[in-house]
């Protein structure tokens, strides 16, 4: 987010991060929402990333009264993620598996292997 300056660039902000926006809806459903999230922050102090984070507010399509909010605090998004890598790996992974290796040790490996075995039959 951000406007340009007379450069036509986005002037960083403070902490050198980003922040995005996505929006979703399911036609004729009750709700949409707005994702709001940053990332790539650094800590001025160390220069070390801070986490990543977001909320998603849901509205309803009928009034477009705020429903509820969701801090995601980049667990939904490790989830959606895995849940994706899951779904692809059940249309285009070789039908018979017997074993899985994941190059990863953080929660985003956790999850990928958690979300795997509910497509993919394996030991």
């Amino acid at each position: 987010l951000g406007s340009t300056d007379s450069n036509g660039d986005i002037p960083q902000m403070i902490g050198g991060g980003d922040v995005c926006l996505k929006s979703g809806y399911i036609v004729k459903d009750k709700y949409y929402v707005i994702k709001i999230a940053g990332g790539g922050f650094k800590n001025p102090e160390n220069n070390a990333n801070f986490p990543n984070s977001g909320a998603m507010l849901v509205f309803s399509q009928l009034t477009g009264a705020l429903n509820g909010i969701l801090m995601d605090d980049g667990i939904l998004t490790e989830l959606r993620t895995a849940a994706a890598s899951a779904l692809a790996s059940k249309h285009f992974a070789p039908k018979q598996i017997t074993n899985i290796g994941i190059v990863g040790t953080g929660i985003q490996g956790r999850f990928q292997l958690d979300m795997l075995q509910y497509v993919i039959p394996f030991k």
